[in-house]
C-alpha cells in the first residue's frame, strides 16, 4: 500500500488527513486536474514538496508518485515525480514547460514502459493542460488540447498503449466546464461530454473497468453551492448519472475506484456547514451514500479497493 502527501523541508507544517476503511458486506442504514518550444528538468529540492497522486504498475513492485515542488531560489513551482521499486522512494527527472510553473495532479500506469502523468502549467493567470509520458526510459512532454485561457487536468486512467483517459476542466463560454481527453495511441483529443448545467463544473477523478466502462467524478456548480457530478462512458458516449449531493452548503467528489461493473466507490466531502467526509457506492444500478467517518471537519480525497468488503 502506498500513500502520498506533502512535507515541508524548511519553514512549514504538515497535517495528516483521516482515512476510512470499509469492511461491511452490505450497506448499513443511513442516519439523519499544447505543445511547448522547450522543456527543463525538474528538481526535488525546494521549500515544500507536495505529492498529489500515486499509481502502481500492474504485475510489478514499481510505483510512481507525482506532484509539485516549490523552489526557494526562484520562487516558482515545478513538477515532481518519484519512483519506488518495492523499497524506498527516489526522485526522477521530470519535465516542465519553459516560462511558467507546472504541477502534476494524476498518474496512471498501463505497463512498466507506459505511464502517464497529467496536470497543468501556469503562465500568469492562464492555465494549460500538462501531459507527461514515461516510455520505460525517460519522461517527456506530450501535446494535449487546451481551450480557452484556463485548462487543467486532474486525473488519468490508462487501459493500454492505445487507450487512456484524462479528466479535468477548461474555460467555457461563461464558466469553467468539465473536460475529458482521450489518447488513441497517436494523440490526445478532447472528447465531447454532456454539460452539467449553465454554471459549469470540474472533474477531479477518472477510473476504468474496461474500454467500454469508465467513470469520472467531480462537482457541478449552481448559483447557491456545489453538487456532486458523476459521468459514465459506455464505449460510445458519456452521460451524466444521478448521485447523492448532501450538505446545504455544497458537496463534491474527489476520489474514485472502480472494482467491477457493479462495484464502484467515490469519495469527497460535503458542507453542512462544516466539511464532512462523503462516501458513495455504485451497485450496478444506482449511486447511494454510505456512512463514513464521523469527523466534523474532514475531507477524503482518495480511495482504493480490492473488493466490496475491502475498500
Amino acid at each position: 500500500m502506498c500513500a502520498v502527501g506533502f512535507v515541508a523541508t524548511a519553514a512549514g507544517s504538515s497535517v495528516a488527513a483521516p482515512a476510512a476503511h470499509v469492511t461491511t458486506s452490505s450497506p448499513p442504514a443511513l442516519g439523519p486536474s499544447s505543445p511547448t518550444s522547450g522543456a527543463v528538468e525538474a528538481t526535488s529540492v525546494g521549500t515544500v514538496t507536495s505529492l498529489n497522486a500515486v499509481a502502481a504498475v500492474p504485475g510489478s513492485s514499481t510505483a510512481w508518485a507525482v506532484g509539485s515542488v516549490y523552489l526557494l531560489d526562484s520562487g516558482t513551482i515545478d513538477t515532481v515525480i518519484e519512483r519506488s521499486d518495492g523499497g524506498s522512494w527516489r526522485p526522477v527527472d521530470s519535465v516542465n514547460r519553459e516560462g511558467g510553473e507546472s504541477e502534476l495532479a494524476g498518474v496512471a500506469a498501463a505497463s512498466a514502459d507506459d505511464v502517464w502523468a497529467v496536470g497543468f502549467s501556469a503562465n500568469g493567470v492562464d492555465l494549460n493542460t500538462l501531459v507527461e509520458h514515461y516510455d520505460g526510459s525517460s519522461w517527456s512532454l506530450v501535446p494535449s488540447p487546451s481551450r480557452g485561457t484556463r485548462s487543467a487536468l486532474a486525473a488519468v486512467a490508462a487501459l493500454s498503449g492505445t487507450d487512456a483517459w484524462a479528466a479535468g476542466y477548461r474555460q467555457g463560454q461563461s464558466a469553467e466546464v468539465p473536460l475529458v481527453e482521450h489518447w488513441d495511441g497517436t494523440s490526445w483529443t478532447e472528447v465531447r461530454i454532456p454539460s452539467p448545467g449553465p454554471n459549469g463544473g470540474h472533474l477531479q477523478a477518472v477510473a476504468a473497468v474496461s474500454a467500454d466502462d469508465l467513470w469520472a467524478v467531480g462537482e457541478r456548480f449552481t448559483q447557491e453551492s456545489t453538487k456532486t457530478l458523476v459521468e459514465h462512458y459506455d464505449g460510445t458516449s458519456w452521460s451524466i448519472v444521478p448521485s447523492p449531493s448532501p450538505g446545504t452548503l455544497g458537496s463534491e467528489l474527489t476520489g474514485l475506484t472502480v472494482l467491477s461493473p457493479t462495484d464502484a466507490w467515490a469519495v469527497g466531502d460535503y458542507s453542512d456547514p462544516s466539511h464532512r467526509p462523503l462516501l458513495e457506492h455504485f451497485d450496478g444500478t444506482v449511486w447511494t451514500q454510505w456512512p463514513g467517518p464521523t469527523y466534523s471537519k474532514a475531507v477524503i480525497t482518495g480511495v482504493v479497493g480490492n473488493s466490496l468488503t475491502d475498500v
